[in-house]
C-alpha cells in the first residue's frame, strides 16, 4: 500500500514490532491529525474542513498491541512540541487545560488563537465513565468555528478560541 510521504516514513519509524500495519496507520494519522492542529483546513468555501479525528482502535486485550502504537504516535508528538493530553482525564480538566494550552500564531490576515490538542487514552472506559456529558462536549467542540465558552456554578468560566480536539 502507497501512502503520503509522512504515512510512508511513520511506517518505517513504527516497524519491527507486533502491532499490525493497519493499528500503526490509524495512529498515524492520529498524528498527523495532531501536528496540523487548528492551523491547517480545507476551504469548502461555505466552511473549513479541520483534520482532528476521533479515533477509537478496538482489538482484544493483548493480541493487537494497541498500546505500543498509541506509545509511538505520542512520543512522536510530544517531541515535536505540540499539546498532549493523557490518561483519565474529565472533561472539565480537559477545558481546562485547553484554555491554558491557547496558542496564538501570526497569519497574513493578523494574529489567530486557537487551542489545539490531541487526546490520547489507553481505556475506551476511561472516556465512557464520563457520560453522556464527555459525548456532548466532544460533539460541541468537534468542529467549533469560534469560541467555546463553558461555564460553571463555582469556578466562572472557562473561553476556549477556536478550539482543536484530536483523540
Amino acid at each position: 500500500m502507497e501512502y503520503c510521504s509522512f504515512l510512508e516514513n511513520y511506517r518505517v519509524y513504527t516497524q519491527g514490532n507486533e502491532t499490525p500495519e493497519l493499528i500503526h496507520l490509524w495512529c498515524g494519522l492520529s498524528a498527523l491529525a495532531g501536528a496540523c492542529e487548528k492551523r491547517l483546513y480545507i476551504d469548502q468555501e461555505f466552511f473549513q474542513l479541520y483534520l482532528n479525528l476521533y479515533i477509537l482502535l478496538v482489538a482484544p486485550a493483548g493480541v493487537a498491541a494497541k498500546s505500543t502504537s498509541m506509545g509511538l504516535a505520542l512520543k512522536m508528538l510530544k517531541e515535536g512540541g505540540f499539546n498532549v493530553l493523557e490518561g483519565a482525564v474529565l472533561k472539565e480538566k480537559i477545558i481546562e487545560d485547553m484554555e491554558e494550552l491557547q496558542n496564538t500564531i501570526d497569519t497574513p490576515n493578523g494574529t489567530f488563537t486557537h487551542a489545539s490538542v490531541t487526546y490520547v487514552s489507553n481505556e475506551l472506559n476511561v472516556m465512557l465513565n464520563a457520560g453522556i456529558d464527555m459525548v456532548k462536549f466532544l460533539v460541541d467542540i468537534y468542529d467549533r468555528g469560534d469560541a467555546y465558552v463553558y461555564k460553571t456554578k463555582r469556578s466562572g468560566q472557562y473561553e476556549i478560541s477556536y478550539p482543536y480536539f484530536n483523540m
